[in-house]
């Protein structure tokens, strides 16, 4: 394969904040600041780290994303709930069925929760 997905952009008004975030909520130590209007967060992968860039933009997000984080737990009410915790938004309730539950961050970014073995 010659084309290899490395990271993720995500664009938000409050830099730090959405930074500070998604670094707890993907609970990794680092975030580094290449210009005043970057974040970028490595998470490890398989084989190589996954960057999630965090871009400082003046628009206000209006409508539902059109791609997603994934995040897979093997505790997924725990999960939910430590997110909801940092701040996250609970939009599509959990379903024992669904093994997934779709929340917010803290500036109403979606991502999916999945338990482990769901997709």
């Amino acid at each position: 394969m010659s084309t290899v997905v490395v990271g993720v952009t995500v664009e938000c008004n409050d830099l730090d904040r959405v930074a500070r975030f998604w670094r707890e909520a993907l609970e990794v130590a680092t975030v580094s600041a290449p210009s005043s209007d970057l974040r970028v967060i490595e998470v490890a992968g398989c084989g190589r780290p996954l960057r999630l860039t965090l871009r400082r933009v003046t628009s206000r997000k209006f409508t539902r994303n059109r791609v997603r984080l994934d995040l897979v737990t093997r505790d997924l009410d725990r999960e939910t709930a430590r997110l909801i915790a940092l701040g996250a938004i609970r939009i599509d309730g959990t379903t024992e069925e669904a093994g997934r539950a779709t929340l917010a961050d803290v500036e109403g970014n979606e991502s999916d929760v999945l338990a482990d073995g769901f997709s």
